[in-house]
């Protein structure tokens, strides 16, 4: 019986290093139980389309962005057996990756390599789509239920209503997140919550117009522009409300 079980899709391709990588890390790394990699993506031909999956690549990263969709391409992984068979190997589910990786992430630390392992074929139909959905299925959002106490210390009623948008300052659900995750560890609430893949998920759960999350977020954002890009969208929302007054009370002549 192997040590390590790798995957890939009949028609992906895989760089002739990505195996040896894979092992290597994990053998250097033996806290992490799974490792993927970024992916390239390809047409029906072969040919890169000029398109990747950047995952993030360390563990609190990956379990932060799982909280909205998938952060491990199931076609680069490499894991340890006995790990996998502890929680239970995968489920009979369409979204067999995703409830394997959350149960995973349970237990074991997740990591991405940050180099391109896999070219992953996507027919243009899916490539034509694949921008448009940004979080979890149904099936998947049930999942993750399931497990969100476990992994975020979140309810499944919070967890259904940051997907809904309904949560009014998704900075709480986020604090209780970070402490859960981070309760064995000496790192700061506050650094954790400038992570860059947090607030990219919490950007996604806030609502419309919740501008107190919005100015918040872009005040924890350590990327360049991000609070000048809050404000130019404030004052872009003040200037439309204001012309739909004005428009109100001096309607044009008919």
């Amino acid at each position: 019986e192997s040590e390590f079980c790798a995957r890939i899709d009949a028609d992906d391709i895989c760089t002739p290093d990505r195996l040896a990588r894979q092992v290597a890390y994990l053998r250097a790394h033996p806290e992490i139980a799974l490792v993927g990699s970024r992916m390239r993506i390809i047409d029906t031909e072969g040919h890169p389309v000029g398109d990747c999956y950047d995952y993030p690549l360390l563990h609190t990263d990956i379990v932060y962005g799982l909280l909205l969709n998938c952060t491990v391409g199931h076609p680069s992984v490499l894991f340890r057996r006995a790990a996998i068979l502890a929680v239970g190997n995968y489920a009979d589910t369409p979204v067999e990756d995703y409830d394997l990786w959350l149960r995973l992430a349970c237990k074991h630390r997740l990591a991405n390599l940050p180099e391109h392992l896999v070219l992953y074929r996507i027919h243009e139909e899916s490539l034509t789509q694949r921008n448009t959905v940004a979080a979890v299925s149904v099936r998947a959002l049930k999942i993750l239920e399931n497990h969100a106490q476990v992994l975020f210390g979140l309810s499944p009623e919070i967890v259904r209503g940051l997907h809904a948008k309904e949560i009014k300052f998704v900075l709480w659900p986020a604090i209780n997140a970070v402490r859960h995750l981070n309760r064995d560890s000496r790192s700061s609430v506050w650094e954790h919550l400038r992570r860059a893949s947090l607030i990219d998920v919490l950007r996604y759960f806030r609502r419309p117009y919740d501008l107190i999350s919005l100015l918040m977020l872009a005040m924890l954002d350590r990327r360049k522009g991000a609070l000048h890009s809050c404000f130019t969208f404030i004052f872009s929302l003040i200037v439309s409300g204001v012309k739909r007054r004005l428009q109100q009370k001096h309607p044009p002549a008919v």
